[in-house]
């Protein structure tokens, strides 16, 4: 059985409900500061590029999300009841589940969601036919495969990325008082991706492996596993990888003199410290914070599989994503590209159509697209 975790009095429902009372009227108060501000003076926005409607919708969207974590309000969890329309997964042969994996805590049953329909699994694919496996983002403690909170990037990927379909599982995550730490969330990863491969029968050179944020950060952690562990499984390697506004340093988060609003891109984007701060100590649980499965900056390795790197300029993670893009560049053999999102926050393809960037994570999902179809012309 899993510990207890202790968890903040404004985790309990009577502070939470009084908590979010007086932070709401707070919010309400500044409101038409901030409205006035960014309405008459626009070097007053984060960036001074942005929209009106983008500049209010960001600085809300951080007091928001700081409320919900200092409550510890995680909607979105994956421990739900069953949801109609899914699809149920279970692990591949324990064999497969090693080195880093191989923990007392085995790896689980989960849910997972086709978009934009299920596939019928026909013998062949036809020859255009391109597959993504995407882990969602949400820090570890948020996050669903569901419509609500995925719709929108998966079917911008179908749409603009040209992919036939996309499978997102719902892997565990590490909210709650007694919840699975890392790496749940990996061997997670490595279950949807042999059901891919070997149930749905999804040919490794058509499928993209992909996540957003914390979910790019299991890619990562997916791929470094393969590159160990790929050959001697007998399993095959994806065609490429996409990691959109990847986590690659959560271990900051776990350095008490550490505060991210000391970050100069903290106005432009829309995590609060308050969020990655109980994401990473969530997830990291007692293990090593600088483990290269779980901050993958400074810890580069050779993968063979071709990596497209998405980063807006205006996000908090920018610089640590640059930092690891590079240090794998600098790996010979490997093929790693950096995408920059002119003036966006983190994540656009997750958050795009509620903070007003859709257009820009449209274009983010055509660049995606046209990655993707490199490998396959002549």
């Amino acid at each position: 059985m899993l510990p207890l975790r202790p968890l903040p009095v404004l985790s309990y429902p009577l502070f939470s409900t009084v908590f979010k009372l007086v932070y709401f009227l707070w919010i309400a108060v500044r409101l038409p500061l901030w409205l006035f501000s960014y309405a008459l003076i626009p070097s007053s926005r984060a960036q001074p590029n942005w929209t009106l409607h983008q500049a209010l919708l960001v600085r809300l969207a951080r007091e928001v999300i700081h409320m919900r974590s200092v409550t510890r309000t995680s909607p979105g969890s994956s421990v739900k009841s069953h949801v109609n329309g899914m699809t149920i997964i279970e692990p591949s042969a324990s064999f497969l589940y090693r080195e880093v994996l191989d923990v007392e805590r085995p790896p689980a049953s989960i849910r997972g969601t086709w978009y934009p329909r299920p596939l019928t699994q026909p013998p062949a694919l036809p020859a255009s036919s391109r597959i993504m496996l995407h882990m969602h983002g949400g820090a570890f403690i948020m996050g669903s495969s569901r419509q609500d909170y995925l719709g929108f990037l998966c079917s911008t990927m179908v749409n603009y990325s040209g992919f036939t379909a996309v499978f997102a599982p719902e892997y565990r995550l590490s909210s709650g008082p007694c919840p699975p730490t890392f790496p749940a969330a990996l061997q997670d990863m490595l279950t949807s991706y042999l059901y891919l491969v070997n149930t749905a029968g999804t040919p490794p050179d058509k499928l993209t492996v992909s996540g957003d944020s914390a979910g790019a950060n299991l890619i990562i952690a997916f791929l470094r596993y393969l590159s160990r562990h790929a050959d001697s499984m007998g399993v095959p390697l994806p065609a490429s990888a996409i990691l959109v506004s990847p986590w690659v340093a959560p271990n900051r988060l776990t350095d008490s003199n550490y505060s991210s609003e000391a970050n100069p891109q903290f106005k432009s984007d829309y995590l609060p410290h308050s969020h990655l701060h109980w994401g990473a100590n969530a997830y990291i649980g007692d293990n090593s914070p600088s483990n290269p499965y779980i901050s993958p900056i400074g810890y580069p390795f050779s993968t063979p599989v071709r990596i497209l790197v998405t980063v807006g300029t205006a996000e908090l993670f920018k610089d640590d994503i640059v930092q690891w893009a590079h240090e794998m560049q600098q790996v010979e053999g490997n093929d790693v590209r950096l995408n920059y999102e002119e003036g966006a926050p983190h994540d656009t393809l997750l958050v795009g159509s509620m903070l007003g960037w859709k257009e820009s994570a449209e274009s983010v999902a055509a660049v995606i697209g046209a990655f993707v179809q490199e490998k396959y012309v002549v």
